[in-house]
């Protein structure tokens, strides 16, 4: 990657920037959308009003007279507040009829044109419109913006349909267009309305037909077949994708039904059986491993291609793995293979100290040539062919993440390849100048711990994906969460200091001062739970920046001897890292400073160290430890905290980072 060079070229006229050379100073390209914003009041004295408001605007489920006036009043008076706009746009969302979206549009489109909030409110309130017929409402915001406003695909639809329903002109072509933007998107809730009234107008098209045999062949699967009878008025326009969508209705409703026939000539019907194989599987179901041999009889004696036959036992043996005795496994999978089938049996031979080169070379090819493959491929040559397994290794040595380093370790060589991927950041751009709104009103986000909130007007800078001074701003700020959510939008995988900032870098150091665990180790713990979101939260119900549990928390701050209240405390950065980093240094105490161990354990819990240990009973090295770990979660969870402890040593300076301890290398599993 070519490190992204800022021009600092600056024009100036009368004294006068021109903003055009703003893009290029700042690298950020939508600055004509973004700087009327700066004429507004950065107003941030009203925080307590807004946060009254906006819990007054949640609890409201409609407005009666006085509850709309009592809204009014709130609104006028936090009008010059900085977050007025987007208390704004969620009560028109919420209130469309008594907040109608043209009493504001104007404002709206002044001062925030093309910004997410804005289009948002668009689509909502378009869509309320056009499924209620409203189309003079539409109509008129329509003037207001513009023709060529860059709707979305949801207002999009809206407009199309007041089009069609209230007697305005409009331009087939694009209504064609939005028609087969609406199919190959799935937009069927937000859609509904205008493809119908597209329908009744007889506008379908050649290009119209083909969007909707795509559509059809696209969604004939079990999760998604409602679409397409959902849309019975359309697939039902011409002979050919009714057919076919009558096919995809009974395929998914009774899978066998693809046994009966062999459509290797009809290539149509053959992508949806093919959609269906693992369907057909699933629905087999399985109790013993005869099971699996009924299936092998009744696919192999039925009608359906031999490419159908091949890829739906191997479906059965794919949702099946697990419970299907290892020994009946090894006798298929050879045959009957997917990439997942075959990478549990290299895990499962290399647990049990058994070949499984042949498993590797049956992978995809993308797969073989992926960094973890190609590693274990070295390894299982190294006897027989050693020349060959080093030159693999020096493969795998240049390629960045775990394995990269793995086989550094193996070699006995320097990870040279992370030099490449160590760049300073482009500068940071003067947003507090430039674009005074966004700064204060991403600030005053975080200040109210809404992180969400700042995230979502974060998003409203668009960049070229190799600019990272926005991504430096957010880290000189301490609003680390934002940075790094840039870095993982722009694909920057391979410019570690957009992505490892040195986060909360002096509680971090006086925290782990004295403490086992390292500073690195806490930080590369702190960005794989939350990716630096102090006010995470997750599906299980952990909370933070450490994604502490509930139960978890009150032991660990228990044993640390300081109070905790609940879940509020894991929101505090400081006394979540205190308390992670605490934790951390118990599952090290507990397993000889192994921070392989202690990250199992912090993802999936102390029992699981154990029993992983029972399990593999001394035999194994670590890399082979590693890629057994039977949870993929946690597997990855060790192989990226362990990576990102070392990107963090390079980073912060340290002269001799650790790729893994002695301790951890040498020792048996």
């Amino acid at each position: 990657m070519k490190k992204h060079i800022i021009k600092t070229i600056t024009t100036i006229i009368c004294g006068t920037a021109l903003s055009t050379n703003l893009a290029l100073a700042t690298g950020i390209i939508n600055t004509k959308d973004l700087e009327p914003a700066n004429k507004l009041s950065l107003n941030t004295t009203q925080t307590i009003l807004y946060q009254n408001t906006l819990e007054f605007v949640n609890n409201l489920k409609t407005l009666d007279t006085e509850s709309k006036f009592e809204l009014e009043t709130r609104l006028e008076a936090l009008r010059n507040y900085i977050l007025y706009p987007i208390i704004l746009t969620n009560v028109i969302k919420k209130f469309p009829d008594d907040f109608p979206l043209i009493k504001y549009i104007d404002y709206l489109n002044t001062y925030f044109p093309k910004t997410n909030f804005t289009k948002d409110t668009i689509d909502r309130t378009f869509l309320y419109y056009s499924n209620n017929e409203d189309f003079n409402s539409i109509n008129l915001n329509v003037e207001v913006l513009g023709k060529d406003y860059p709707y979305n695909l949801t207002s999009l639809c809206a407009i199309g349909n007041s089009e069609l329903n209230s007697g305005t002109q409009y331009d087939k072509l694009e209504l064609s267009n939005i028609f087969n933007q609406a199919l190959a998107q799935r937009y069927i809730n937000s859609c509904s309305s205008f493809l119908n009234a597209y329908v009744d107008n007889q506008l379908i098209n050649e290009t119209n037909t083909i969007a909707i045999k795509d559509f059809i062949l696209n969604n004939a699967t079990t999760s998604r077949i409602n679409l397409i009878k959902r849309l019975d008025k359309i697939t039902s326009l011409n002979y050919q994708n009714a057919s076919l969508a009558n096919y995809a209705i009974t395929i998914v409703e009774n899978p066998k039904t693809i046994l009966e026939n062999n459509h290797t000539t009809e290539k149509d019907l053959l992508e949806i059986d093919s959609s269906n194989t693992r369907n057909l599987a699933s629905k087999f179901g399985f109790k013993n491993d005869q099971d699996l041999l009924s299936f092998i009889d009744l696919v192999n004696s039925s009608q359906a291609s031999p490419a159908i036959k091949k890829q739906a036992i191997a479906e059965y043996i794919e949702i099946n793995y697990y419970k299907i005795s290892a020994d009946l496994v090894k006798q298929y999978i050879t045959t009957y293979y997917t990439d997942r089938t075959l990478e549990q049996s290299i895990r499962r031979a290399i647990a049990s100290k058994q070949p499984y080169l042949q498993y590797i070379n049956l992978l995809s090819v993308d797969r073989q040539n992926n960094s973890e493959w190609l590693y274990w491929k070295a390894k299982a040559m190294q006897a027989s062919n050693p020349r060959q397994a080093k030159q693999l290794l020096e493969q795998v040595l240049n390629q960045p993440g775990f394995y990269g380093l793995l086989a550094a370790k193996t070699l006995g060589k320097p990870y040279k390849v992370v030099n490449s991927m160590v760049y300073s950041l482009d500068k940071a751009p003067d947003l507090q100048k430039e674009f005074s709104w966004y700064a204060e009103a991403i600030k005053e986000a975080n200040k109210l711990n809404d992180t969400n909130l700042a995230l979502y007007i974060w998003r409203n800078f668009e960049v070229d994906n190799n600019y990272t001074g926005l991504i430096n701003w957010s880290y000189r700020n301490n609003l680390y969460y934002l940075g790094v959510n840039s870095s993982i939008r722009q694909g920057l995988r391979e410019n570690l200091a957009a992505r490892f900032p040195n986060a909360y870098d002096h509680i971090f150091a006086n925290t782990t001062k004295n403490l086992l665990v390292s500073k690195t180790f806490a930080q590369a713990i702190a960005r794989q739970e939350s990716a630096w979101n102090y006010n995470a939260k997750s599906s299980a119900n952990a909370y933070g920046l450490m994604q502490f549990i509930n139960a978890t928390a009150a032991r660990t701050a228990k044993n640390m001897g300081i109070d905790y209240t609940g879940v509020s405390n894991l929101y505090n950065p400081e006394y979540a890292i205190n308390l992670g980093s605490y934790h951390l240094s118990e599952l090290l105490e507990q397993n000889d400073n192994n921070r392989m161990l202690a990250a199992i354990g912090y993802n999936a819990g102390p029992r699981r160290i154990s029993q992983w240990l029972n399990n593999s009973n001394g035999q194994l090295n670590f890399d082979e430890f590693v890629a057994t770990i039977p949870f993929n979660e946690t597997r990855n969870y060790v192989m990226n905290t362990l990576t990102f402890d070392y990107y963090s040593q390079v980073l912060q300076g340290y002269k001799n980072p650790v790729i893994f301890y002695d301790s951890e290398w040498n020792r048996k599993y």
